[in-house]
């Protein structure tokens, strides 16, 4: 095992284990907890390790970035999430490329998402992110306009609302 898996390993442990001590205090089971690593900026052997040290949730800030990283790691038995701001013009790569779209911050984008799911015969699983800071510079729909968003979007039968990011 290489120095770089070993860190991992170790770093992965040690994220579990703060995930055990988190689950008990709000009395869930840890089991419940699912991981999501964000591999934004680390090289496909890098993935590869934290594969092999057990992680099955990735999540990627670009599609232009996670598009030729997929090519080499497609053989993974991995769940692949966008995590980060979607445009418009990438959304159909994007359902291609992801399973899930941890980004939805717009009615634009549900619908446009809906549309493109419908076509590909697919349903894609979402979180609603939602941005709490003040400033505008943050990606997210505003909390009071979260209601409807999420009315919209459990009306669009392609989308599986999850939750909140």
């Amino acid at each position: 095992m290489s120095d770089q898996a070993t860190a991992i390993a170790a770093n992965l442990e040690a994220v579990y284990e703060r995930i055990r001590r988190a689950a008990k205090r709000a009395r869930r089971k840890p089991e419940e907890v699912t991981l999501v690593a964000v591999s934004k900026t680390f090289p496909a052997e890098r993935i590869r390790e934290a594969h092999a040290a057990g992680v099955r949730h990735f999540g990627e800030n670009r599609v232009q970035e996670w598009d030729p990283k997929h090519a080499l790691l497609e053989d993974l038995d991995a769940t692949w999430h966008l995590v980060g701001h979607l445009q418009n013009n990438k959304v159909a790569r994007a359902l291609k490329l992801f399973h899930a779209i941890d980004s939805l911050d717009r009615m634009e984008l549900a619908q446009r998402l809906e549309r493109l799911a419908v076509e590909a015969g697919k349903r894609i699983p979402v979180l609603a992110e939602v941005r709490l800071a003040p400033e505008k510079t943050k990606s997210g729909i505003a909390e009071a306009e979260l209601p409807r968003l999420v009315e919209a979007v459990l009306s669009l039968p392609k989308l599986e609302l999850r939750g909140l990011m």
